[in-house]
């Protein structure tokens, strides 16, 4: 678990243009992590739902619980039932 993931020295960048795309990768440096990568992990006490929408809520009611107390407080108690939590009304 403590291993530390750092580049491969022998890896170069390029700048390409300016903005969000400064940098571009070699395709080294992507199979290098590439072959790292765990994939993802199900939590049983945090589950992906359907409704993106739905797991950005319960992120957020986590998350900022002292304005969750104040506009959701009926949801704050709930816990998942189904992939459409919480209920539509």
């Amino acid at each position: 678990m403590g291993e530390t993931l750092l580049p491969p020295t022998n890896t170069a960048t390029v700048a390409s243009r300016a903005g969000a795309e400064a940098f571009d990768w070699c395709a080294r440096h992507d199979l290098w992590l590439r072959r790292r990568a765990r994939g993802p992990a199900s939590d049983p006490d945090n589950p992906l739902l359907r409704d993106v929408g739905t797991n950005v809520l319960k992120s957020r009611l986590r998350s900022h619980r002292g304005v969750a107390r104040c506009h959701y407080a009926d949801l704050l108690n709930r816990k998942p039932r189904s992939p459409r939590w919480p209920a539509r009304k």
